[in-house]
C-alpha cells in the first residue's frame, strides 16, 4: 500500500464518523461495475469508482438518504395501520406488504446503481 494512501486511511479516521461514512458510500458506489465490466481488480476498481463519482458524492449519499427515507416511512405508515386495526391477519398482511417495500427499494437501489454506473462510467478509464 503507498504512503500517500495510507496517510489519507489515516486522516479519515481522525474525521467524525458522520462525514467519512457517507463520503466512502458514495465513492464506492459503482466500484462493483468496474470490477466486473472492466476487468479490475478490488482496488483498482474502488479507485476507479471514487475517482468516477467525484464532484457527485453528496448527491449520491443524498439520493440513497431520501430511499431509505421513503421506505422507513412507508414501513411506520403500515405498521401503524396494522397496529390500529387490532387484527393479527391485517397486521401480518401489512408486515408482507414491508417485505415487498423493501424489495422494491432494493430494486430501486440497483437501478439507481445502474443509471450512476451508465452516467459515470466513461468519467475515467
Amino acid at each position: 500500500m503507498s504512503k500517500l494512501l495510507t496517510v489519507k486511511i489515516l486522516n479519515l479516521w481522525k474525521q467524525p464518523a458522520s462525514t467519512w461514512i457517507p463520503y466512502i458510500n458514495a465513492g464506492t458506489t459503482i466500484a462493483y461495475f468496474h470490477l466486473l465490466e472492466k476487468g479490475k481488480n478490488p482496488i483498482e476498481a474502488i479507485k476507479a469508482s471514487n475517482d468516477a463519482t467525484c464532484g457527485n458524492k453528496w448527491s449520491l449519499f443524498g439520493m440513497t438518504l431520501l430511499l431509505v427515507l421513503i421506505f422507513y416511512v412507508m414501513a411506520l405508515v403500515l405498521l401503524g395501520i396494522g397496529a390500529l386495526c387490532q387484527s393479527s391477519a391485517i397486521m401480518l398482511f401489512m408486515c408482507i406488504l414491508i417485505v415487498v417495500a423493501a424489495l422494491l427499494c432494493v430494486l430501486i437501489s440497483l437501478a439507481f446503481r445502474a443509471s450512476i454506473w451508465k452516467q459515470l462510467k466513461d468519467n475515467v478509464e
